[in-house]
């Protein structure tokens, strides 16, 4: 049986003294696809956001390779985990390839300028989620279904083997998303890890090794 990369124990979150979620208990193994499904306000994307230590739990805690996620350094956190978020607006007006090449940052840092072998990645990144003609557009000017393309691009671009990613089909049209789910499948027999919240059971069906059913903040069940 493969490695745990990422588990929970007795996960608890409140926003304005109410529950979000409640002992939440999760293991998540390496080379897996797990499908976090339940309706929306379910508290899927906030388990990610913990998942992530862009929230703190109110009880409980997140391990990360068996470490601490509260005790670990952010920079650290980013080497092995990308985030794939529903939405995002970049505070300039940065290309398609500067968006992605924004996932470089983790191991480059924010003075170094790219150099030829990141632009590269990026390149060939883009290249196969076949958005390499969009490279010098304006982020904010494409679609949001391509921009959602993008950022998965940038996750990729990170080089994490560890991909949380809130919705990904937003914004997509059939096809796409028919390319997204292939395209968790081939990562995933490339040995990453990949965790996407979804409120589609045939996407869950269609792509996913395991179903984690969420409902109300609680798991209700998690099987194949």
């Amino acid at each position: 049986m493969s490695r745990v990369v990422i588990s929970t124990q007795g996960l608890g979150f409140d926003r304005d003294r109410r529950v979000i979620l409640s002992d939440v208990e999760l293991a998540i193994r390496a080379a897996e696809i797990v499908a976090i499904l339940g309706a929306n306000g379910a508290g899927k994307s906030t388990l990610l956001r913990l998942m992530l230590k862009l929230l703190r739990p109110a009880r409980g805690s997140v391990s990360l390779y068996g470490m601490p996620l509260a005790a670990m350094r952010r920079r650290d956190i980013a080497a092995a985990v990308a985030y794939v978020p529903q939405h995002h607006t970049p505070p300039f007006p940065y290309t398609v390839a500067q968006v992605a090449g924004l996932g470089r940052l983790v191991t480059s840092g924010l003075l170094k300028l790219p150099g030829a072998r990141d632009e590269k990645r990026v390149q060939a990144v883009l290249e196969r989620l076949g958005i390499a003609h969009l490279a010098q557009r304006d982020y904010t000017g494409i679609s949001g279904g391509e921009r959602q393309l993008v950022l998965i691009a940038r996750a990729l671009v990170q080089g994490a083997r560890i991909l949380l990613m809130d919705e990904p089909d937003v914004g997509l049209d059939y096809g796409n998303q028919r390319r997204l789910l292939d395209l968790m499948r081939a990562l995933a027999a490339e040995g990453h890890t990949i965790v996407f919240t979804t409120h589609h059971p045939d996407h869950t069906l269609y792509a996913a090794d395991r179903a984690v059913l969420i409902d109300g903040g609680k798991i209700l069940a998690d099987g194949a």
